[in-house]
C-alpha cells in the first residue's frame, strides 16, 4: 500500500504556488482568503449549503443525535454520581461539518480540507446555544443536495 503525503495547505504555500502574483500581492491575497473565509462560514451557519467549482463536492453542516450519553465529570468529580450532559439548547443533537466529495480531480484531492477555526467553531456554538440555530441544519438522514 503506497503511502500518502500529507500535505498541509496554509495561505504562503497557496500564494507561492499562485500564478499571477504580479496582479495581487502577498497581503491583498491573505485578504481575499480571510473575507472568503467569513462569508463562506457566515453562510454555512446559516444552513446553506456551498457546492465547490470543478466537481470537488458539497459542503455543509449537518446536526445528528449523540449516540453515546456523555458525562459531565466535572459534577463527578464534586458529587461522585454520575451525572449527563442535557443539551436542552439543541435538544441532544450536536452539529458536524460535512464535506460531500463527488470524485473530484486528482490534483484537489490534497488540495482542500475544511476545518472550523477554533474562533468560527467558538461563534458556532454560541449561535446553536443562545440562537437557536440548531433548527437550521438538516438531519444527517437527509438528502443533502436539496
Amino acid at each position: 500500500m503506497p503511502k500518502t503525503i500529507k500535505y498541509l495547505a496554509n495561505w504562503r504555500s497557496l500564494y507561492d504556488e499562485y500564478p499571477n502574483k504580479d496582479l495581487v500581492t502577498a497581503a491583498e491575497f491573505r485578504l481575499i482568503l480571510k473575507v472568503f473565509h467569513n462569508l463562506l462560514c457566515n453562510a454555512i451557519f446559516e444552513g446553506k449549503v456551498f457546492k465547490f467549482p470543478f466537481a470537488a463536492g458539497v459542503l455543509g453542516l449537518i446536526k445528528r443525535q449523540q449516540k453515546r450519553k456523555q458525562v459531565d465529570y466535572t459534577s463527578f468529580n464534586d458529587t461522585q454520581s454520575v451525572h449527563e450532559y442535557r443539551n436542552h439548547h439543541s435538544e441532544g443533537y450536536t452539529v458536524k461539518s460535512l464535506w460531500i466529495r463527488n470524485n473530484p480531480p486528482l490534483f484537489l484531492k490534497r488540495t482542500f480540507k475544511f476545518k472550523l477555526q477554533r474562533q468560527k467553531a467558538r461563534q458556532l456554538a454560541q449561535l446553536i446555544k443562545h440562537e437557536g440555530y440548531i433548527y437550521k441544519y438538516r438531519e444527517e438522514n437527509e438528502n443533502y443536495f436539496n
